[in-house]
């Protein structure tokens, strides 16, 4: 009889591990209600991106062990289709503004993207900031905004600078 309870358990399991979404299925919002935007500006050359832009789309808020808070957004498509990845530090878990840049090594984001001439890292290294303006208990959303100015190195060894902002919504874990 146990046998067969776990029998039965693998068996399901099993088979939600290999269900397929259909091809032309609608793109779903994130599970957890998160998103992301921002436009990316360089030389003159402006980029929107949207987490709903892309196939898979989530991300959340969590409590480090040393009492930080770590902001992470991830978005992609199948394959090697574009796909970019947020992540951020706070000191603290509260509504407020982050200075970013400069002298802090505490406060701060950076941004992996596919969409900006190939897999490009971007990080803050001058003046910006990061506005809380909800930080609820843990099942709620963050919401905030981001702003600066980021460098990058090119290809050919070139330091880029480029100005990013953008606004998020992340679910408290």
């Amino acid at each position: 009889m146990r046998a067969l309870i776990i029998a039965i358990i693998l068996a399901v399991a099993a088979g939600s591990a290999f269900a397929q979404r259909p091809e032309n299925a609608k793109k779903a919002d994130a599970a957890s209600g998160s998103y992301m935007e921002m436009t990316v500006v360089s030389g003159g050359q402006r980029t929107d991106i949207k987490s709903t832009q892309y196939q898979t789309h989530d991300g959340y808020v969590l409590k480090n062990p040393d009492g930080k808070y770590m902001l992470f957004f991830g978005a992609g498509s199948k394959g090697d289709g574009p796909s970019f990845t947020f992540t951020g530090q706070l000191d603290k878990g509260e509504v407020g503004t982050y200075k970013i840049g400069g002298e802090n090594t505490t406060n701060g984001f950076n941004l992996m993207a596919t969409v900006l001439q190939g897999n490009t890292l971007l990080m803050p290294q001058e003046d910006g900031e990061i506005v809380i303006s909800a930080f609820p208990l843990p099942g709620g959303f963050v919401t905030g905004t981001f702003h600066g100015i980021c460098q990058t190195v090119t290809d050919d060894g070139e330091v880029k600078k480029l100005d990013v902002s953008g606004s998020f919504r992340l679910i408290r874990r």
